[in-house]
């Protein structure tokens, strides 16, 4: 009686679990999954996704910006241009997002999560050389209550920071799991809400240490008063959101 006891309570787990995932597959619950590379304004990055029903898919991954940019500025009153070096996205962002798909058996879908990286966009490496005389190399020449210097060796350097953690919402066609095909392909466009930029300029002459301090347009100026830059800090400082657009391959693994 107990064997048969045993072998009745096997029975009844084995048909439980053969229900369960039964439904889940009726319901599109995490019976498939796809992996996929992208390349877009938060740089090259790899995603996996799975479905969460049949109007819902969830995707995570990683993004890097590992090609640096280099060109040169032209500011209000200098006589020649300034070569920056610009890195994007130190340490990369982590990304979560749910893709939502208004119409079943549409691409169309309105895409909401969030992106988490380190805080800082963008590295600026500034050559200077013709601006500051070598003997004031690793001094401070910080104006309007800026802080600023540049290395030993004529270098300055800026960092734009923002929000660690973005909410994000977009727009895109394309289904990272697509059931009626092995290889999808997606588009996306949207924004990141990053709450602001923080210029924060570098000051080697502190002899504790080097620092940061918030760069302003007001600090800017030339000898005679006028504004290099037009305002422009002061204005993408003010700007909440960065755009976003993305493309991805993906591949059905199951």
């Amino acid at each position: 009686m107990k064997k048969i006891a045993i072998l009745a309570a096997i029975a009844a787990l084995t048909l439980s679990t053969g229900a369960q995932m039964a439904s889940a597959q009726d319901k599109q619950l995490f019976n498939h999954a796809s992996v996929g590379i992208t390349a877009g304004l938060d740089g090259f990055g790899v995603e996996a996704a799975l479905p969460a029903s049949r109007l819902l898919q969830i995707r995570g991954g990683y993004s890097l910006a590992p090609i640096p940019i280099n060109y040169n500025l032209n500011l209000t009153g200098v006589s020649s241009f300034v070569p920056i070096n610009a890195k994007f996205l130190e340490g990369g962002l982590g990304k979560v997002m749910l893709d939502i798909f208004p119409v079943k058996e549409s691409p169309f879908r309105i895409t909401a999560g969030a992106y988490l990286g380190s805080g800082k966009l963008a590295a600026l490496k500034l050559d200077v050389r013709d601006l500051v005389k070598p003997q004031d190399f690793g001094k401070d020449i910080g104006q309007n209550g800026v802080s600023a210097s540049t290395d030993k060796d004529g270098f300055g350097y800026i960092d734009i920071d923002a929000a660690k953690l973005m909410p994000y919402l977009g727009l895109g066609f394309g289904r990272a799991v697509d059931l009626e095909a092995r290889v999808s392909f997606l588009i996306e466009f949207g924004a990141a809400y990053t709450g602001g930029y923080d210029f924060m300029v570098y000051d080697y002459s502190n002899p504790s240490g080097v620092k940061t301090s918030k760069l302003v347009s007001a600090a800017l100026v030339n000898d005679d008063g006028s504004q290099m830059e037009s305002g422009i800090v002061d204005k993408v400082s003010a700007i909440p959101v960065l755009p976003m657009l993305k493309l991805g391959l993906y591949l059905r693994l199951f």
